[in-house]
């Protein structure tokens, strides 16, 4: 591929945004007329590529795809990420059908890459209008930094200050492959269409970028951002420098560091046993059989609601948060609210929630004292229902 003009190429202040986020977003880079004749493309497929074929090669039979990469802005940003002459790990077309009911659990893609010096990049365009309703990519900002695998993180359906994509038609989005993102569930009456593209580098990832504004103070600016969802342990490392590969011990200083019903059963009051289970009787006037009595107790679901602290106190803030319905009445999942259910796990429990198990505290092995990765400090709360 040609080499882009320098002031298509990503500015350091944008690089260190990518940095600090994991994420680059270019609105409506896109011309109109290609998004249009887009939806028929991918609605027929992108022909295969077979894994490590240079970019300048891997879509010789979709001018569609050349041209979209070849599109000023977008040979620029790639080239500032991954360099000149990057190789495609492979690509996609996802789609979100209209009423789906199901969205896809939070995921990091192919973290077994052990590479302690490199990163890939993954481009997704979107050739519609994305609303909120269509659930456009969910994705967490700075969780490129934590050191997970694929699909471990699956249990976290909210993080503060996540990201739920809604986009004008056109959009690109460049994401560190590390990145935890998922597709929301789509509740609108339109499918929703997403292309994507993953590159490796050939090249070391060191000032690809326009680096006339490196000292620019909006740069450290960009590298001390704090996400509302890390914990208290983590904080900024203003310090990173854009040049330095997200990889190896660099990822490991961050660049920042009543729900579904009432309770079934009270809880003993302070000082007193619970009351062990006594056999069902019927009593005069109460309606109901030991039969119709056991059937009940039978029939009782639980509730359960994940809250993630920001430290192992239970009245530290919430910084991420779950729930399942056992009873089937509601149908919670990923990235469906922006806005925790408590603002602490001891508001939980004066809601009527039940903690029934706490992450242990255990010691990190010599040599990982600064090491992030899953969120530590995981309080599972229930409510029989």
């Amino acid at each position: 591929m040609p080499h882009p003009h320098r002031k298509n190429l990503l500015t350091s202040v944008q690089l260190a945004h990518f940095v600090a986020t994991g994420a680059f977003r270019m609105d409506a880079v896109v011309p109109d007329e290609m998004n249009r004749e887009a939806l028929d493309v991918l609605k027929a497929g992108i022909p295969g590529v077979p894994y490590g074929t240079p970019l300048s090669e891997a879509f010789e039979s979709s001018e569609f795809v050349q041209k979209l990469v070849q599109l000023p802005e977008i040979a620029g940003a790639i080239h500032s990420l991954v360099g000149p002459e990057p190789t495609v790990d492979h690509h996609a077309v996802h789609i979100r059908e209209a009423h789906e009911g199901e969205a896809q659990n939070l995921h990091g893609d192919a973290i077994i890459d052990v590479r302690p010096d490199a990163f890939d990049v993954q481009l997704m365009y979107y050739p519609q209008e994305v609303t909120l309703e269509m659930g456009g990519t969910l994705s967490v900002p700075g969780s490129h930094l934590r050191r997970t695998n694929e699909s471990d993180t699956g249990r976290y359906q909210n993080l503060l200050g996540q990201t739920r994509l809604t986009c004008p038609p056109g959009t690109i989005v460049l994401l560190h492959h590390g990145i935890w993102h998922g597709g929301r569930k789509n509740d609108s009456d339109i499918d929703r269409y997403m292309f994507k593209i993953r590159f490796n580098p050939t090249v070391r990832q060191v000032r690809l970028w326009n680096t006339d504004d490196l000292y620019d103070e909006q740069v450290a600016a960009e590298l001390g951002q704090y996400f509302p969802w890390y914990e208290n342990a983590t904080g900024p490392a203003g310090d990173l420098q854009p040049g330095q590969a997200l990889a190896g011990p660099h990822r490991r200083r961050h660049v920042r560091p009543g729900l579904l019903g009432h309770p079934g059963v009270e809880p003993p009051a302070a000082g007193r046993r619970a009351a062990q289970p006594q056999p069902a009787r019927r009593e005069e006037g109460d309606g109901m059989t030991t039969v119709q009595q056991t059937l009940h107790q039978q029939v009782q679901r639980q509730q359960v609601l994940v809250l993630y602290l920001a430290s192992s106190a239970l009245d530290s803030r919430v910084v991420g948060w779950s729930t399942y319905d056992g009873t089937g009445a509601t149908s919670p999942t990923t990235g469906d609210s922006d806005e925790p259910p408590y603002a602490n796990g001891l508001d939980a429990l004066k809601d009527g929630w039940r903690l029934f198990q706490a992450a242990q505290l255990l010691p990190p092995q010599p040599g990982h004292e600064y090491d992030v990765s899953f969120l530590k400090h995981e309080f599972f709360f229930e409510k029989l229902v």
